[in-house]
């Protein structure tokens, strides 16, 4: 029972470690926002007075002024409570609290205008109508036949009652309704809200980035939001979010690399990540034939990138001035800022490898240089350990037998010469007579 138990515990944090470890990856991946995210529709808590001028909206909401031109939203803050706002000669005016008038666009500490906030209306006659309100009451009479003078009573209570252009305007319930005779229509401002680029996950993308392609031309679908990123430095966590743009029709770039849900494309200098079925693949091809089969890199080319593309975050080789390359392919297109050839070198950790490089630092090399390349290594294949340790051994074995002979002989030769020598000591000495 106690070995079952000791085994169930295991499987639960294998278990656990396992869901850790999803839930770290799913944290981890390159998410952009989707084309959903970034559309919001303004709404407001407070709103107190509007104004319209060629299609632009303004609102006054406690102590801000928005601005809603085309989908596009700006905010403008006080330093007191915005009572009014209106429209002149295409230029919004604000009044605050205390009366003073300013103009917008508005900076802090900015002077005030020259501009008469214009009184509250209450009645306004357009074409053939009559719109009336009263307290928070409004009601219109359709005077189009005088026979038959027809009246309507919007429901809801209403305020600010204004003309812009053609059109009659009110507020009822922290929302701006436009009117045509009896009917009523309730105006909903969509906007785009780029706020969710500003925690892109980087994922894989570092890793993505250095990884050698062959360069890919896409087009980019129009109207699809891409946010201009720096890859000066690949942060470990969010990317460095620029401004957020909708591409035009016809946006050509290259594909620097996928990840996630996101591709990382480049427009001459300037990158930009956005999502990934944002972009179609051509069949554009960018390489030539190059004018030299090998190059030396200048003093200037100091690195070799992992793509079309001069960045650190794709740069895949240090120190590489000096070095001599095999030149494959030239690659030109209109989206690259400059020319730039496909090289093949030998890598640090002594691979071949491809990369790219500025074709402004290379020089052309008529060969190589026998300095400049590996000497050559014959492997014989008869070779192995084996046979030369036995070899060794062998030398070894036969040099011992020799010392041993050649000791002996001297031994033996030498013997005799000790054995005279010792008897002529032992002999005794003739007696003197």
């Amino acid at each position: 029972m106690k070995r079952l138990a000791i085994l169930a515990i295991s499987l639960l944090t294998a278990i656990t470690a396992f869901g850790n470890v999803a839930a770290y990856a799913a944290e981890s991946d390159t998410i952009y926002p989707s084309d959903e995210d970034f559309i919001k529709a303004l709404e407001f808590g407070a709103l107190s007075d509007y104004a319209v001028c060629d299609g632009v909206f303004a609102f006054a909401e406690e102590q801000k002024v928005s601005v809603f031109n085309g989908g596009n939203l700006t905010e403008y803050e006080f330093g007191a409570k915005v009572t009014a706002v209106d429209c002149a000669e295409d230029t919004f005016y604000c009044a605050v609290g205390d009366g003073t008038v300013y103009s917008l666009p508005y900076a802090e500490g900015q002077n005030a205008a020259e501009h008469v906030m214009p009184e509250p209306e209450t009645v306004l006659n357009i074409d053939n109508y009559t719109y009336r309100l009263t307290e928070a009451t409004l009601m219109v009479a359709d005077f189009s036949d005088p026979s038959d003078v027809k009246g309507h009573t919007f429901e809801g209570e209403f305020k600010n009652l204004k003309q812009f252009n053609d059109k009659v305007y009110a507020i009822s319930e922290n929302a701006v309704w436009t009117f045509n005779g009896a009917e009523s229509e309730k105006l909903i401002f969509k906007y785009a809200d780029y706020s969710c680029t500003q925690s892109i996950a980087v994922g894989q993308a570092a890793t993505a980035l250095k990884a050698y392609s062959e360069p890919e031309i896409v087009t980019v679908k129009t109207g699809a939001f891409m946010t201009e990123t720096d890859l000066t430095s690949v942060p470990e966590k969010f990317f460095a979010a620029g401004d957020t743009v909708t591409a035009k029709e016809n946006t050509t770039a290259i594909l620097l690399c996928t990840t996630g849900n996101a591709a990382i494309i480049a427009i001459g200098m300037d990158c930009y990540i956005l999502l990934s079925s944002n972009v179609e693949l051509t069949e554009e091809s960018c390489y030539s034939a190059p004018d030299y089969e090998y190059a030396k890199i200048t003093a200037a080319g100091d690195r070799i990138y992992s793509s079309p593309y001069v960045s650190e975050g794709t740069a895949i080789m240090t120190g590489a001035a000096g070095l001599i390359v095999k030149v494959l392919h030239k690659v030109e297109h209109t989206v690259l800022d400059t020319a730039f050839f496909e090289v093949e070198f030998t890598a640090k950790d002594g691979t071949t490898a491809k990369g790219y490089i500025n074709g402004k630092f290379l020089i052309k090399v008529d060969h190589v240089a026998e300095d400049d390349k590996k000497p050559d290594t014959v492997t014989d294949p008869d070779y192995t350990e084996e046979s030369n340790t036995k070899t060794i051994l062998i030398v070894f074995a036969v040099v011992i037998l020799v010392l041993a002979a050649v000791g002996y002989l001297a031994f033996t030769a030498t013997s005799d010469k000790r054995k005279n020598k010792k008897e002529k000591k032992t002999q005794p000495e003739p007696e003197n007579k």
